[in-house]
């Protein structure tokens, strides 16, 4: 995954309430800002921060999504 890309997400099948909605809330599509190994909001999972084209942004944990291609 490549900071500044647009790519689409939908949630893993693993996927908590939280990560769901937010798909459910601002859509499938998302730009990359930044890719982290350890997140501290996320007890140290890995997370990708994105900005929905609504003008949302937040952390998504990398074991919640799938990258559709």
């Amino acid at each position: 995954m490549m900071v500044g890309k647009n790519i689409l997400i939908v949630p893993a099948p693993n996927a908590r309430q939280r990560t769901k909605n937010r798909l459910r809330e601002h859509g499938p599509s998302f730009k990359v800002r930044a890719v982290k190994k350890s997140v501290q909001c996320f007890n140290g999972a890995a997370g990708v921060f994105v900005d929905a084209p609504d003008g949302w942004f937040g952390w998504l944990r990398l074991d919640e999504i799938v990258v559709d291609k």
